[in-house]
């Protein structure tokens, strides 16, 4: 995404299928996407009704301003006017268009038309159409200009300037993970991790899994990363070990997150195994070095070329070695997880799970499982869930070249 997210301006929140356009404004865009509020059913009213009804949008910056003086007022109720007269239909309902034409608003004819053609050639950049176009397409070819542009964002080449978010639905995530559904209460989670997934250093989560299942069907792997300040490497390697050992397979269990915290942060590479890494691999995970096709030697072990493993910039990550990746319409309550489960420290003493953070976490009961799926929330709404079935060694550092 572009670093001018991290900018004040105008933005729109799009839905393409019925021609309906959000026109707002933000002194930061990173900290207003929408997604927490229409997560929490608190949004605009018209908006907030086709979320709720499943539809699709789309986020775009459509105008930075830069300078602080310019009057963000002034610009939203233009833009609202503008996309208004290529025929879109506007959820804002709190200003007039008689209030909000460009005479009253300040700006000469030659302004107004080269804000128009900023719409103009945002639209053809994403869609491939102009805005006066779409609205005259029929319901299947709407569907196709949707269909192009989500097909087309997965292919994109990642640390492109795009300033577009997908506010998906839980099928397109389905669909891009294509593998067969699973649910909780087929596997056993006596023990498992749990994690956050969301839109990741200029990254949409619908992008990040694309490549992950793509890296996965080249590879037979992909990595993960993840925040390592709750996880153990090298005591969470020893627990999963040891439910390889009694023939159980270990399983994370990721849940979408809105928050914006790392969405415009810069991506680092990183593809270097730590030392204690190496270490654990060469004396306790060697038959894995063939699997996870290491480059190097000793306490030089690099990733292969073409394994991607990035992150907002830190010291190291840890990051999870995944063999395959399922949907599941299961989504977690945290409320019930608190009661039946606890998370482990690097010593394997428990300690109250951190909703918000990546954790191995095991039954308080022992190897009960024939209740996990009381750990479900009974309405999962939009929310999108998604499992990830772990490889040894489970769980690597790693660090910059």
């Amino acid at each position: 995404m572009a670093e001018d997210n991290n900018g004040r301006g105008i933005y729109i929140i799009l839905n393409i299928l019925d021609c309906k356009v959000y026109v707002g404004q933000a002194k930061r865009f990173w900290k207003r996407t929408h997604l927490e509020t229409l997560q929490r059913g608190k949004d605009n009213s018209n908006l907030q009704t086709d979320y709720n009804n499943g539809s699709e949008f789309v986020y775009l910056v459509v105008r930075n301003l830069y300078d602080d003086s310019e009057d963000l007022d002034k610009y939203e109720r233009l833009y609202m006017t503008l996309l208004e007269d290529f025929g879109l239909t506007l959820y804002n309902h709190n200003i007039s268009k008689k209030d909000r034409n460009s005479e009253k608003l300040g700006f000469n004819e030659a302004e107004r038309l080269s804000e128009e053609d900023k719409i103009i050639k945002l639209f053809l950049k994403y869609f491939n159409i102009e805005p006066k176009d779409l609205v005259k397409f029929d319901s299947s070819q709407k569907i196709c200009v949707w269909n192009c542009y989500k097909a087309n964002r997965l292919k994109r080449v990642e640390g492109s300037d795009d300033c577009d978010i997908l506010l998906f639905d839980r099928n397109t995530i389905r669909n891009i993970i294509g593998s067969k559904e699973i649910r909780l209460a087929s596997i056993n989670i006596s023990e498992m991790f749990i994690s956050r997934a969301g839109n990741y250093v200029g990254q949409g989560l619908d992008q990040i899994l694309y490549c992950k299942v793509e890296d996965i069907k080249k590879y037979g792997y992909c990595l993960w990363a993840f925040a390592n300040n709750h996880v153990c490497a090298e005591t969470v390697r020893r627990l999963c070990e040891k439910r390889r050992n009694n023939n159980e397979d270990t399983y994370a269990c990721f849940t979408f997150t809105n928050s914006t915290t790392y969405s415009f942060s810069y991506n680092v590479s990183y593809n270097c195994l730590t030392r204690k890494t190496c270490k654990s691999i060469e004396n306790e995970f060697s038959n894995e070095k063939e699997f996870l096709r290491l480059q190097g030697i000793g306490s030089n072990l690099k990733l292969p070329d073409g394994i991607n493993c990035t992150s907002s910039y830190r010291a190291s990550v840890n990051a999870f070695v995944i063999q395959e990746i399922f949907p599941t319409d299961d989504v977690i309550d945290f409320d019930k997880l608190d009661e039946q489960y606890e998370a482990v420290n690097k010593y394997e003493r428990p300690y109250a799970i951190i909703n918000s953070k990546t954790c191995f976490i095991r039954r308080k009961d022992g190897e009960k499982t024939d209740e996990c799926n009381s750990i479900c929330a009974e309405e999962s709404g939009r929310q999108v869930s998604f499992i990830a079935k772990l490889a040894a060694p489970y769980v690597i550092a790693l660090n910059q070249e």
